[in-house]
């Protein structure tokens, strides 16, 4: 609710292990806080308010963008998040 109060921009930040974890967090902070609202309306919310989710990564000694997510909707029928990837980082598995 707070992000969604008409207000032309908003940033948060969640700690989670990626960019669509981050979603599955903002929902479990949602339902954690008491909100009497069913778990799709909760999501078709988060999915209205969030337009991009940026996942950074810290490694030894510097932080990097590894993951832009940008949000089209929340479709409850299928109970998935639709967005697409605008970024993802090469993955350096050394």
């Amino acid at each position: 609710q707070l992000l969604n109060t008409g207000h032309s921009g908003t940033l948060c930040t969640i700690h989670a292990s990626s960019a669509q974890q981050g979603l599955a967090r903002f929902t479990s902070c949602v339902l954690q806080s008491g909100v009497e609202l069913p778990f799709r309306a909760i999501k078709t919310n988060i999915a209205d308010s969030l337009n991009v989710v940026i996942h950074v990564e810290r490694r030894p000694g510097r932080r990097y963008i590894s993951e832009v997510l940008l949000i089209n909707r929340y479709d409850p029928d299928a109970d998935l998040f639709d967005y697409g990837a605008v970024y993802l980082a090469k993955q350096d598995h050394s």
